[in-house]
């Protein structure tokens, strides 16, 4: 058996294999963030075709953190039914599906640079870039109602039977804006520790999902910008999420702002490594694989637990069947045709 093809467990879930789906935003919902028949064929076709933890979409914890106007919802109860119907169709594929939920904060209707229905919100009002609209500073109280709002929609990823829920804190959305040195200059509790809303969005979830649920946060490992979050402070802080009960690491890079300095793979997975050898949890390589045997390797050598496909699966939804007979031809097909016969 493979490292990519073991099984993973994850508190109360057991993943059939490594091979996670990046959530990939598909700005396919209705403008009131509902899913649609795309979202059922899109996320369908990957748990037919073998993935083993499914990690749909970013989807919004409030109106005011959609994306864009045809971002995922889970901010009202009307979004629960059509999520639940692919998330019960995934699993009866073999797939773990996880719910991606966050607020875009100072990114929000970034199609339309902050130009939305609801104004933008950030730490401190710092524009996400030139011409974006002027973020409006949330209070202490206001940020009280944001935590509000995770724990609901966590309660609704739990109705919409997903297997574990990820908390975004990354790309430069509201919790990474919080984190950064560069967009939170607050002066309060929230500024002086400016981790402090990661660990309390975290801890609001963690108080309505069941236990045996595992809670996957997504960070930027750098800003990759001057003066900006460093690799360091990630390490500082991944061991500190372990004690606060998150159970992975989704690892990426860059967001705070419009530009970022480039990094090359080689330092990406230098850099995946260490935050592992701090967090002591299970880590996903992000934007690390280029083929099965690139997956394998970085499993095989430490570099992380998971390895997350993006492009790869969007070209190829059967890229995880691809590769198990790639890396040993005599491993079982994920998915049979009920009269028995590999369904190619």
């Amino acid at each position: 058996m493979t490292r990519l093809f073991t099984p993973i467990q994850l508190r109360g879930v057991t993943a059939r294999n490594r091979i996670m789906m990046s959530p990939m935003s598909q700005a396919r919902a209705d403008e009131q963030g509902v899913a649609q028949m795309w979202h059922a064929v899109h996320y369908g076709s990957r748990a037919v075709g073998g993935v083993g933890l499914l990690l749909m979409e970013d989807t919004a914890i409030s109106e005011a953190g959609r994306l864009n106007q045809h971002s995922l919802g889970m901010y009202d109860d009307a979004h629960v039914a059509a999520l639940r119907h692919i998330v019960e169709f995934c699993r009866g594929q073999g797939a773990c599906v996880g719910a991606q939920l966050g607020h875009a904060g100072p990114k929000a209707w970034s199609k339309t640079e902050g130009q939305g229905p609801l104004r933008p919100v950030s730490p401190s009002g710092r524009l996400f870039a030139e011409g974006w609209v002027l973020p409006s500073v949330l209070t202490v109280e206001e940020i009280a109602s944001v935590l509000d709002q995770w724990r609901a929609a966590a309660r609704r990823a739990v109705a919409a039977s997903y297997d574990f829920v990820e908390v975004h804190a990354g790309h430069g959305y509201l919790i990474n804006a919080f984190l950064s040195p560069l967009t939170n200059a607050r002066d309060d509790a929230y500024g002086r520790d400016r981790t402090r809303l990661l660990f309390e969005s975290v801890a609001a979830v963690r108080e309505v999902i069941p236990l045996e649920m595992p809670v996957f946060v997504r960070l930027s490992v750098e800003d990759l910008v001057p003066g900006g979050w460093t690799l360091a402070d990630t390490q500082r802080l991944a061991g500190r999420l372990r004690e606060a009960g998150v159970d992975a690491l989704d690892l990426s890079w860059g967001g705070i702002g419009p530009t970022q300095g480039p990094l090359t793979l080689e330092e990406r997975r230098n850099a995946t490594r260490r935050v592992r050898e701090a967090a002591r949890l299970p880590v996903v390589a992000v934007g690390l694989v280029e083929s099965a045997q690139g997956a394998e390797a970085i499993l095989g050598e430490g570099t992380a637990d998971i390895v997350a496909i993006g492009r790869l699966l969007l070209r190829n939804p059967y890229w995880a069947l691809d590769a198990a007979e790639a890396l040993a031809g005599d491993l079982p097909l994920a998915v049979t045709s009920p009269y028995g016969i590999g369904a190619r």
